[in-house]
């Protein structure tokens, strides 16, 4: 019995003490005739009380650790979405500048590119401008030739195609500017 109180007082001291002192007042405040009082004796009815008290104690305050918890937990999210927003503008900015000295069809193409997930999109031929959103930075390609059968003509005829989609990253950097402000440049027209 001793050790156990030793290591309450240790591990607890605060409680333990209030405890102690809480299962003294109400030895004090109790009649002397109290049953309970009478069943227990007074050593053990001022050890039952105390272990109760103590028991209540820690059960009030694990709850407020919880709460603190909890509080710490959304004050943390709270400043994460905060400096996550911050990112975005930041990333939204440094898109639009960019953006911004392309032509309106690179800036279609990469809305179209951001609506349809990264699909890639087929053209005749290639595009030759290389300062826009088809250059080898934001955009992988591959070539090929489809053969298209002339009617009654028995030569056929070779017709050059390229395939485009957005680099993964370049894609996602510009998906959640475009979730967030549903555009991809301040000339977006929507």
């Amino acid at each position: 019995m001793q050790s156990i109180i030793e290591k309450m007082f240790e591990s607890f001291p605060f409680r333990f003490l209030i405890s102690v002192v809480i299962g003294g007042l109400v030895f004090a405040l109790t009649p002397s005739d109290n049953a309970t009082l009478l069943k227990f004796g007074t050593t053990w009815y001022i050890v039952f009380v105390a272990l109760i008290t103590f028991l209540i104690l820690s059960f009030i305050l694990w709850i407020y650790s919880l709460i603190k918890q909890h509080r710490a937990n959304l004050k943390n999210k709270e400043t994460n979405n905060k400096c996550l927003l911050e990112k975005i503008d930041e990333g939204r900015k440094n898109l639009y500048r960019i953006t911004d000295q392309w032509s309106s069809f690179d800036i279609k193409a990469l809305r179209t590119f951001v609506i349809n997930g990264n699909k890639e999109l087929k053209v005749k031929g290639y595009i030759s401008d290389t300062s826009g959103l088809f250059n080898n930075y934001y955009t992988h390609s591959k070539t090929g030739t489809k053969v298209i059968r002339n009617n009654g003509n028995s030569i056929p005829e070779y017709q050059p195609y390229t395939i485009y989609w957005l680099d993964e990253s370049f894609y996602n950097y510009v998906k959640i500017i475009f979730d967030r402000y549903g555009k991809v440049s301040k000339f977006d027209k929507g």
